[in-house]
């Protein structure tokens, strides 16, 4: 009898876990200077239709995004009170919101900002299986894992 209950109580919580897990998550570091003018950051992603996904700035500020029916990109734009590094975490929301396409050069998402990077240092995409286009020329990553991502088609990752 014992051993039912822990064996029950073992599955529990490996089904337990693996529900937490299944939610789609990015997850990267940037740098914010007023010396180099990078208090503003941008993104783009895309994302399922219909669903919602959690922005964590890393700075305490959190945002929850909806992503509007017929139009699946979204531009995520903050600016940083205090220069600093900061990690930034988007989760979504369910398990039916996907993140499909990321881009973090902010220079290809708003071309009159030509002189700003995002400064990206780290970026974590193994929770984000259903990525297809991912974006992150002229940053500073010194390396990409990309192994998790078995549908990505698209990868520009130049001048980092």
């Amino acid at each position: 009898m014992k051993k039912n209950k822990i064996l029950l109580i073992g599955i529990s919580l490996l089904a337990f876990s693996f529900i937490i897990t299944a939610q789609d998550q990015i997850k990267f570091t940037w740098t914010a200077s007023w010396m180099t003018g990078t208090m503003e950051k941008k993104i783009k992603i895309q994302a399922t239709e219909g669903e919602n996904f959690i922005v964590d700035w890393g700075d305490g500020t959190s945002i929850e995004i909806r992503i509007g029916t017929g139009n699946s990109d979204v531009v995520l734009t903050y600016t940083y009170a205090e220069a600093g590094e900061y990690i930034v975490t988007i989760t979504a929301d369910s398990e039916d919101c996907k993140f499909t396409s990321l881009d973090c050069d902010i220079f290809y998402i708003d071309y009159s900002i030509y002189h700003i990077k995002n400064d990206i240092t780290e970026l974590d995409l193994s929770a984000c299986p259903n990525l297809t286009n991912l974006n992150c020329y002229g940053n500073q990553l010194a390396t990409l894992d990309v192994s998790a991502n078995t549908v990505l088609q698209t990868l520009n990752c130049g001048w980092n």
